[in-house]
């Protein structure tokens, strides 16, 4: 019991700590999956998230079955995608921006609710699921159109069942369907399309990573909402700080990579401890919900 009141107190001073740091301005965000849970949108790092088969850029460029495979996986999830909308926790952090608190938001997230939620400085590090590129000619499409697009060559997937994406996992039978997916091409040059995210074995762009690396470099105080840190990009942004003396805050419910080098910890949920900062600091995104 003692153990655990120590800790309560602990964390309550860190919370005092982080809003201090807001208070006097200059402080950048890292964020993370755990933000955008409260949204509908499942964090496949966290605690009791369940294990994905993942899909290399060296299969998915490789292996037509193999981007027949990731399409459909991704069409299910694109309605969860296309339909979330930012929660409280994205809301604060973008009420902090507009308040002159936030200096900077990098995120780990593709889903974009951050600029949805009125976040002007944002540096998506992993992309954007919104938009889809031709790996030959750069040329991008909206990712809306190409939902539409696969719909209209396959009609079928509106009858795949709610359970489709775990099958597609587990089951050879359904796993079959790969090869009468039509998958749509380039209309510029009928090259291979991708989302324009980082996939698993692709590094971060180099433009992307420094304007992230500046944006943390130049504030007085980092604070990671919502991520494990298991991701080598954001691994090294937090040891920037820690290499400039910069004060580094995690918020994340359970263990991440970097605990131990943390200036301070909450084992709280994102939207929880941004709800809290929100009062305290008396930005606008929670009075509204209180009036």
């Amino acid at each position: 019991m003692r153990e655990s009141n120590a800790s309560a107190i602990d964390e309550r001073d860190v919370l005092d700590a982080i809003a201090r740091a807001f208070e006097q301005g200059s402080v950048s965000v890292i964020s993370g999956a755990g933000v955008s849970t409260d949204s509908g949108i499942p964090d496949y790092r966290g605690l009791g998230s369940r294990q994905r088969q993942t899909i290399t850029i060296d299969d998915f460029l490789g292996s037509r079955r193999a981007r027949a495979h990731y399409w459909l996986r991704a069409h299910r999830g694109w309605s969860r995608f296309a339909n979330a909308l930012p929660n409280q926790g994205h809301r604060v952090l973008a009420d902090l921006e507009q308040a002159g608190m936030l200096t900077g938001l990098v995120t780990q997230n593709v889903d974009g609710l951050h600029r949805l939620a009125g976040n002007r400085h944002v540096i998506e590090l992993h992309g954007s699921l919104g938009n889809v590129v031709c790996v030959s000619c750069g040329q991008q499409f909206s990712r809306t159109d190409i939902h539409s697009a696969m719909v209209d060559a396959n009609p079928w997937l509106n009858d795949l069942s709610p359970d489709f994406d775990i099958d597609l996992e587990t089951n050879d039978s359904i796993s079959s369907l790969t090869g009468s997916l039509s998958i749509p091409d380039c209309s510029v040059c009928a090259g291979v399309l991708k989302p324009d995210v980082v996939f698993f074995g692709e590094s971060v762009p180099v433009r992307t990573y420094s304007a992230a690396r500046e944006t943390i470099s130049r504030s007085k105080t980092l604070l990671v909402v919502g991520s494990s840190l298991a991701v080598n990009s954001a691994v090294r942004l937090v040891q920037t700080a820690r290499k400039s003396r910069i004060p580094v805050f995690i918020v994340n419910r359970g263990k991440t990579h970097l605990d131990h080098v943390a200036t301070g910890k909450v084992n709280l949920g994102a939207s929880e401890v941004l709800s809290q900062l929100a009062a305290s600091l008396e930005v606008s995104a929670v009075l509204e919900d209180i009036e």
